[in-house]
């Protein structure tokens, strides 16, 4: 379907249905055009995500510039295979809408510390949502933001929900290192 459509530029896919339906990623890459800028997806399951990425980050021209992601978790093992697949990303939206409380596998500061390599980036949204369980971040500090206000200097718009142990500090050390910034929501 996507070969009929080589300049295609942004694509949306949302699953409907309850929260445990996913969207199987993996066969996309086989269809996916290069001319593609901006993908965003609704309910996905990371781990197939990150398989997915890894294949589809070797195919000649591959570029996006913007990826919006609904999960079931952002992990570092996400963030990082993101960054170092996508590393011209100027947007990346993430909202994880977990079904536990564990925080097995969860993002931590290695994976926010990642986020260094994304130079180009200037929207950055990271948000735990509480839609299927009352979750949040508990893994990542202030440390963490110091990573990314160190590393992304170049954002212009941050939104950052759900970090339950970073504190005034770690806000303003991107308020203050981000000198682009026009929209932070924390």
């Amino acid at each position: 379907m996507l070969q009929k459509v080589p300049l295609l530029e942004s694509l949306s896919i949302t699953i409907r249905g309850t929260s445990r339906d996913v969207f199987d990623v993996r066969p996309l890459g086989q269809f996916l055009p290069p001319s593609l800028k901006k993908l965003k997806l609704q309910q996905t399951d990371a781990r197939l995500f990150v398989l997915w990425l890894d294949a589809v980050r070797k195919i000649p021209l591959f570029n996006l510039r913007s990826l919006s992601l609904v999960l079931d978790l952002i992990s570092d093992d996400l963030l990082i295979t993101v960054v170092h697949s996508l590393p011209h990303l100027v947007e990346l939206d993430l909202e994880d809408r977990p079904f536990t409380l564990s925080s097995v596998g969860d993002l931590t500061n290695i994976g926010l510390q990642a986020l260094k390599f994304c130079e180009c980036l200037i929207a950055l949204s990271i948000v735990r949502s509480k839609m299927n369980c009352p979750a949040s971040f508990t893994r990542e500090d202030n440390k963490g933001m110091f990573h990314v206000s160190e590393g992304c200097k170049r954002l212009e718009s941050v939104k950052l929900g759900g970090f339950a142990k970073v504190t005034e500090a770690g806000y303003l050390s991107i308020l203050y290192s981000c000198r682009n910034l026009k929209k932070l929501k924390c």
